[in-house]
């Protein structure tokens, strides 16, 4: 291993993300009652902020603060009152995610390679899991840029499964 290959390093990105729900829940968000649950889907600007220390060629750790844009979800439980009405329940909330990546780099060349991380931490709502894939090529030794494709698993504040999926543009600079 090459000192070279060791570094701290931060970077930003910016990106489209698009949400979609994956589990309603059915009979457990409220008992008895036949639940549809949905989520905005309309493609929101996202922005991240991101720092790290690579420890070599193959491995880095990694902590990222992204804000995922506003998402409306909505809860209706039929039947619900006395008169059969249903019920409708709705949030709405800006999104962010405080994650912590484990990265496996694979170096295809010197200055190009292809990056996968898992991390796990806290969004607005409740837990997160997030995952991406991505590649990456440097400029020189201090900058380069990454393009990754990212998906945070979210649990909100209705009560149910839902996701939103990230494509950015990244920009990093290594301290070397």
């Amino acid at each position: 291993m090459h000192r070279e290959d060791r570094a701290w390093y931060m970077g930003a990105g910016v990106g489209q993300a698009r949400a979609s729900v994956d589990d309603c829940n059915p009979g457990e968000v409220i008992p008895g009652l036949e639940n549809t649950c949905s989520v905005s889907s309309g493609k929101n600007t996202a922005e991240k902020v991101f720092g790290g220390y690579q420890f070599n060629r193959y491995f880095a750790v990694e902590a990222e603060h992204t804000r995922l844009g506003t998402y409306t979800q909505t809860l209706t439980s039929t039947p619900c009152c006395p008169a059969g009405f249903p019920s409708t329940r709705t949030d709405t909330s800006v999104y962010t995610a405080d994650l912590v990546y484990g990265a496996g780099i694979w170096p295809l060349t010197k200055d190009f390679g292809l990056v996968g991380q898992l991390g796990l931490g806290v969004a607005t709502g409740g837990k997160a899991f997030g995952a991406k894939i991505g590649a990456k090529y440097d400029f020189n030794r201090n900058v380069g840029v990454r393009l990754d494709y990212q998906r945070f698993d979210l649990y909100g504040p209705l009560d149910f499964d839902w996701h939103i999926d990230l494509f950015s543009a990244n920009v990093v600079y290594y301290f070397r």
